[in-house]
């Protein structure tokens, strides 16, 4: 209907194909082309449509035709979310789930939680199951069933404390930088067993066992975005700041007021 939106997200896996042939004639000349039938009974037709709002998304504009990304007026690019905005989502969350935070514990898991608002979630699931278990454990409540209604929840009037959090964030050997066992393996290796690098990523994940994938995907983008590797024709070295933070004095490096200020910036 005229004035309807289409959403596309990640518009650039889109085929050429598809954009040239459906879309172009639907941006141009609101009307779209299409095959009725099969073989000799099959003719082409041409409907007319209402003009609409396409919105695209993607991370990769890049792989966009040029025609095409030009075709859209309004280019926008999404900033990362701050940390008050996280700890925001994350007391929002437990509210969702019949608990209650208070401020510093939801910071708290906000700084751990890498600037995501899924990874945050998650976190917040977590914890909130294992309040759960502890608050049944204490009140002694069992049963098949117990504790299964949002309204038997909400009575145990549950509040997540800054220790509940670091209880749990121990158990999962994330520290207060939201940095994994799997990260710290990371800049561990580079340091140590590759002199702080250069070092090619299939060599870094053969000897971390772990698939180059992962490391491409997974780690690598919160380490280079924290500043603790670069990343260049001959591989990933770790950074004056990965020495800093890992406990390492650099060969040949002093750490001098600059690093110590970029460290407690970046703390």
């Amino acid at each position: 209907k005229k004035g309807d939106i289409i959403f596309i997200d990640e518009i650039h896996k889109l085929s050429t194909d598809i954009i040239e042939t459906l879309l172009y004639p639907a941006l141009e000349d609101f009307e779209i082309h299409y095959t009725e039938g099969n073989g000799k009974n099959s003719r082409n037709v041409t409907a007319a449509i209402s003009p609409f709002t396409l919105i695209g998304a993607t991370t990769e504009s890049g792989k966009l035709l040029l025609p095409f990304y030009s075709k859209f007026p309004i280019k926008v690019t999404l900033t990362e979310y701050k940390e008050n905005i996280i700890a925001g989502i994350i007391k929002n969350s437990f509210r969702v789930l019949g608990m209650n935070i208070d401020n510093d514990a939801a910071f708290n898991i906000a700084k751990r939680s890498r600037l995501s608002p899924r990874t945050a979630n998650a976190h917040v699931e977590g914890i909130a199951s294992s309040a759960i278990v502890r608050e049944a454990t204490h009140r002694n409540i069992s049963g098949k069933g117990a504790l299964s209604r949002m309204e038997d929840i909400k009575a145990l009037k549950i509040v997540i404390s800054s220790e509940n959090v670091n209880e749990y964030f121990s158990k999962l050997d994330i520290d207060e930088m939201g940095l994994t066992q799997e990260d710290r393996a990371i800049l561990s290796t580079i340091i140590n067993k590759y002199k702080g690098g250069p070092v090619g990523q299939e060599v870094l994940a053969k000897a971390l066992n772990l698939s180059v994938n992962r490391i491409d995907k997974e780690y690598e983008p919160f380490l280079i975005k924290c500043g603790f590797i670069n990343t260049g024709t001959q591989g990933r070295t770790a950074t004056d700041l990965a020495y800093a933070y890992m406990g390492r004095k650099k060969e040949g490096y002093s750490c001098n007021k600059k690093l110590e200020r970029e460290t407690n910036d970046f703390n």
